[in-house]
């Protein structure tokens, strides 16, 4: 059964909330671990041509709707989506009124805690709420420059979702962008929000 439109509107704030809140604590919990390793973990970081939501490809059309700004970026949504600010500077919302597809950013002080992208994607795996299987961490990536963490979930669900978070000026940041078309459709989607990110 599909979800209507405002069902997804309604699971993606809780979504984004739960997300928020897994990476508040991820970053207020420390690291208790004494024989943790600095370095990171032994995945290999996705090149741009392993990741195919990383793309310099010239067929790529920067988004062109509302602008999202918070303290730490700015970024475009697709043409014709709405914004919604849940909460400033900590949880905004993006849905395309003509289907379920949406997007979340989150951001969340880190208190200067030195928690590593691997840990964090680990945390969000396993504490995030995610339609049918949990999603691969693909490895690290971009973020417009600054290293990112990479999930994703092919199909589970009949959502298709990517996951994208990296640590900026002490704050952790993520976006989700959730997808009920295809593989391709969310790529796309990615690729166009993605090269409108700015950080300030």
């Amino acid at each position: 059964m599909r979800t209507t439109p405002l069902g997804a509107r309604t699971r993606l704030v809780l979504t984004s909330l739960l997300v928020t809140s897994t990476l508040l604590l991820a970053a207020c919990g420390g690291n208790d671990d004494p024989k943790a390793d600095p370095t990171p973990s032994t995945s290999t970081p996705a090149s741009a041509s392993d990741d195919p939501s990383q793309s310099n490809s010239p067929s790529v059309v920067p988004a062109t709707g509302k602008l999202v700004e918070t303290k730490d970026f700015t970024a475009h949504v697709p043409e014709g989506w709405d914004v919604t600010v849940v909460s400033k500077d900590y949880v905004i919302t993006s849905h395309d009124p003509d289907s379920s597809d949406a997007i979340a950013f989150t951001i969340v002080d880190t208190f200067g805690n030195d928690q590593g992208l691997d840990d964090l994607a680990k945390e969000a795996v396993r504490l995030g709420a995610w339609p049918g299987e949990d999603p691969s961490i693909v490895g690290q990536t971009e973020l417009a420059g600054e290293p990112a963490y990479h999930l994703a979930s092919s199909g589970g669900g009949g959502i298709f979702v990517d996951v994208r978070g990296a640590v900026r000026a002490g704050d952790a940041v993520a976006v989700r962008f959730d997808n009920y078309q295809s593989n391709a459709a969310l790529q796309s989607m990615v690729e166009s929000v993605l090269a409108t990110w700015q950080w300030k």
